[in-house]
């Protein structure tokens, strides 16, 4: 597979913006293109999705975020709607690679650009873009489907990029030992509380005691006088 450092040049999208289950794609699809062709949108590009969430929870979320959108041509007039906006995505640099065939095993492409970045000494510094070439819409066999993710990065050069990764490894340090000093908080906190209820307990069962040994007292006292009289 070949992975490809680009430039994207800035670009006017339309886009809808939604959170639900990826089976929506189709009908936002369907919206999508209809309203290009219903007002006549001349189009600079293919559909394409960019996904908020952790691509790991895709398969079984039904809380996706993710916008779904199209480059359009500049210079038009277009009115937007409640559902679709229109943007300016900005000049930005992206690793690119293409999948091709049906998008159940695309995971496997993020993790190999993943790797690569993480190898070049890139950084991954924004949300996952799809770029559906072909899409299930558009052909018969899934195998035929062209799919392009893109990555947005930065280049760094090596001393910057071990800097960063430094700099990362100290943060995620921090952060185990800002979990692990919690936990134990946790932990001191929960054994006060069975120490207090404990305490508690046994005051409880002396109190206890303590009216069981006076009524007692009491009715000793009381046989003793009735003992007396007799």
């Amino acid at each position: 597979m070949d992975i490809e450092d680009k430039i994207v040049p800035d670009q006017m999208i339309a886009v809808i913006k939604h959170k639900g289950p990826l089976s929506d794609i189709g009908v936002l699809t369907a919206r999508l293109l209809g309203w290009v062709e219903t007002e006549e949108i001349e189009t600079a590009g293919d559909v394409f999705a960019i996904y908020y969430n952790n691509i790991k929870r895709f398969k079984d979320a039904d809380d996706v975020v993710y916008d779904l959108g199209i480059p359009i041509a500049d210079g038009q007039e277009i009115d937007e709607t409640p559902l679709l906006t229109v943007e300016k995505l900005i000049e930005h640099r992206v690793l690119s690679a293409v999948h091709n065939g049906p998008l159940d095993n695309i995971r496997a492409i993020y993790e190999e650009i993943a790797e690569f970045a993480d190898e070049n000494h890139y950084d991954i510094i924004g949300s996952p873009q799809e770029n559906y070439i072909k899409s299930i819409y558009d052909v018969e066999n899934p195998e035929d489907m062209v799919t392009e993710i893109q990555l947005p990065v930065i280049k760094m050069d090596k001393f910057s990029f071990l800097f960063f990764q430094r700099s990362c490894l100290k943060w995620q340090k921090k952060r185990k030992q800002r979990k692990r000093k919690n936990l134990q908080t946790l932990m001191k906190r929960n054994l006060m509380k069975k120490s207090i209820k404990y305490s508690r307990r046994i005051l409880k069962i002396t109190n206890l005691r303590k009216i069981l040994i006076h009524s007692l007292r009491k009715l000793s006292t009381k046989k003793l006088k009735n003992t007396i009289k007799n």
